[in-house]
């Protein structure tokens, strides 16, 4: 882009190697300081960071989920037939003290049942158990009690397909998997089939029929249930394993261009860093922040926003479990921080443009010139809050996702320049636009809230260092320029 902010220098003081850039770095890191690693110090593991939150921070309510208040009953226009539809009420939560009274028992119960598949890679052995679920407190109680017992958990979702599920699991020879009783049909085909060789137990985390556990006794996989395994770990007296910095904390699987997806190993300090240069570059995270979780927390980009809050004594409410209603959750949570793709945005900006247009006479003059105004303020300052014209015309699109939102993250696909500019003045916060991959943790560039030029991701976070490397075989050259002379990277981190 044509930013004018300064987001990091080159590393002069190392030798340009051919066919690549100089590695660069954040501008809030000194020459002789190293890359920010752990978030606090000392706390380089999930379980270290987990249990610090629960020692400073007990009795906050931590994991929220909305509460079933009734059924209503509807006519699916699609099959002409009536379906009972929950409806859903106030959030209930769970304090980080209770949420920690499951964990630990259930870190019990998972090792002295040894639910783990033990798998040995270059001459080193890695404790694993699979999570196929949507986002839910299970999930995450599910997921802490792994790593609180140096368990290896390894993420499955729906998106993937049977094949490159059943691909995952064989690749990792899972024994277990944590799964919600919607899961159960198609792994049981699977396993039916012959495909699953390695399965033996499901852990169920919500509701299961008596037909349904009978169904799997005969493809003979054991039954768990997750509020069972809670309570039988209570009695136990099992020494858990514990994590290092270095050991494997999650298996993440991207669907990759071409083949079988690509399983990414992830470390505990993988998933620690990331916060910590959120830190650094004044990224403002609090203790009250409110965070809704609706992105799948098999992807690594929700995963390390989950970690990060834990880690700060935040709360966490989780969506009802469908997309289309998620403007319902965000009026009932009122989040202060939102994270989310282009996607969801671009829905977001046609609803507000669709009813501006709709707008006429002296209203549509009014919000004309509101967004005239706010856009060319933003331009100049990098600031999306203009008292006089918020009140007049963007208060309600606010109210819209809650009322309380602080900032908002966008990622995992390019966002248009002129959408962006709009969202933050019509939500009259920072939108922060960041570019990371899985093999990175998620981020590796983020904007500055101040920068007031859109359409770039920013720089490199200081968690590590980034360098361009020639591509030939696809006519990539770090050496690239416009035709002014710029430098022109190519690929796809430019959008």
């Amino acid at each position: 882009g044509n930013s004018q902010v300064v987001y990091g220098y080159e590393r002069v003081d190392l030798p340009k190697k051919e066919g690549e850039t100089r590695p660069w770095r954040h501008i809030s890191l000194k020459e002789d300081e190293d890359c920010v690693c752990e978030l606090y110090p000392g706390i380089d593991t999930i379980k270290k960071s987990f249990h610090r939150a629960v020692e400073k921070y007990g009795d906050e309510k931590y994991l929220g989920h909305r509460v079933i208040t009734g059924i209503e009953k509807k006519t699916n226009p699609k099959t002409n037939k009536e379906e009972e539809i929950p409806i859903f009420g106030d959030y209930e939560w769970q304090t980080y003290q209770e949420v920690f009274n499951k964990v630990e028992p259930l870190s019990k119960a998972m090792t002295a049942k040894e639910l783990y598949a033990n798998v040995v890679e270059e001459d080193e052995t890695h404790r694993m158990m699979g999570i196929y679920a949507r986002n839910s407190p299970e999930w995450i109680i599910t997921d802490l009690a792994c790593a609180n017992s140096n368990i290896t958990s390894v993420t499955l979702y729906d998106t993937l397909g049977p094949e490159s599920t059943e691909y995952i699991i064989n690749q990792c020879e899972l024994k277990t998997i944590c799964l919600t009783h919607d899961k159960i049909k198609v792994l049981l085909k699977q396993k039916k089939d012959e495909k699953l060789p390695t399965l033996q137990n499901f852990i169920l985390l919500d509701d299961v029929s008596e037909e349904e556990v009978k169904a799997c006794e005969e493809c003979e996989i054991k039954v768990f249930t997750f509020h069972d395994l809670i309570k039988e770990g209570e009695d136990l007296k099992v020494k858990l394993m514990n994590p290092h910095r270095d050991s494997i904390y999650t298996i993440c699987y991207t669907s990759g261009t071409t083949g079988d997806p690509k399983g990414v190993k992830l470390s505990h300090i993988n998933l620690i860093c990331p916060g910590s240069a959120l830190l650094k570059v004044k990224v403002e995270l609090l203790q009250t922040d409110v965070h809704l979780s609706y992105l799948p927390l098999a992807h690594v980009m929700e995963r390390v926003v989950c970690v990060t809050l834990t880690g700060k004594g935040a709360k966490i409410g989780f969506f009802q479990g469908d997309v289309m209603k998620l403007k319902e959750d965000l009026a009932v949570l009122k989040p202060t921080i939102f994270v989310s793709v282009p996607r969801l945005f671009n829905r977001f900006y046609d609803g507000m443009m669709a009813k501006i247009n709709d707008q006429t006479g002296f209203k549509k003059t009014i919000a004309n010139w509101a967004i005239s105004k706010k856009l060319s303020n933003l331009e100049k300052t990098g600031n999306p809050v203009y008292k006089m014209y918020d009140k007049l015309v963007f208060n309600k699109f606010k109210d819209a996702v809650g009322g309380r939102v602080r900032f908002m993250v966008t990622g995992s696909a390019p966002i248009s320049k002129d959408v962006i500019n709009f969202l933050k003045i019509a939500f009259c916060c920072p939108i922060y636009e960041g570019y990371g991959q899985t093999e990175t943790a998620g981020g590796s560039c983020l904007t500055f809230s101040e920068d007031g030029e859109a359409g770039h991701v920013g720089g490199v976070l200081p968690q590590h260092e980034l360098k361009l490397v020639d591509v030939p075989e696809m006519d990539y050259r770090s050496t690239d320029v416009d035709d002014k002379g710029n430098p022109l990277p190519r690929g796809e981190i430019c959008f």
